[in-house]
């Protein structure tokens, strides 16, 4: 977890919603004081180690896409910049272990929907006989139209009909 000595902001002394001027203001004024050249012997060392924090710190910030990505996700590693999106690891995904699970759970509450019931082998066959029976629906259609437009065939089918309308007359259907 990132600690307010490790905030890059803090660690200049500038707000978030700083201007890349007073970042860079801010920068040189830091970098003024704790540069390693301008303290005692003695305090060398922990001068060298601030100045490194500081000079990162103005590295990031100064940097528009770093600066988005740390204030967005709190990404302050270049290197992840430089890595496939999808394999950034734990750093990008703050320890989320199985990112694909967290999305599946967004999308499936977002809409408010039940989840959707699991296929079996009853489905699959039903869906094999809904298929059959409407495929044979249409290749009999077909059949019917081209009979019909056969012309000796035609009149067979023709007078079929005639007959089976007198025969329905005579019957009290018609």
């Amino acid at each position: 977890m990132e600690t307010r000595a490790d905030c890059p902001y803090e660690l200049l002394g500038v707000s978030r919603d700083a201007s890349p001027r007073s970042i860079e203001r801010a920068w040189r004024q830091q970098a003024r004081m704790h540069h390693p050249d301008k303290v005692p012997e003695a305090e060398k060392l922990a001068a060298e180690e601030r100045f490194k924090r500081l000079s990162e710190a103005h590295d990031l910030l100064a940097d528009p896409e770093r600066r988005e990505l740390y204030d967005r996700f709190g990404i302050q590693d270049p290197n992840v910049l430089a890595q496939d999106q999808w394999d950034m690891g734990e750093a990008g995904m703050h320890g989320f272990e199985n990112f694909e699970e967290i999305l599946k759970e967004f999308f499936q509450n977002a809409g408010g929907a039940p989840p959707e019931p699991e296929r079996d082998l009853q489905d699959v066959w039903e869906g094999i006989l809904g298929f059959t029976l409407l495929s044979l629906g249409a290749a009999s259609l077909a059949c019917v139209a081209w009979l019909v437009r056969r012309p000796p065939l035609s009149g067979v089918l023709s007078w079929c009909w005639w007959r089976c309308r007198f025969l329905l007359f005579d019957l009290g259907f018609g």
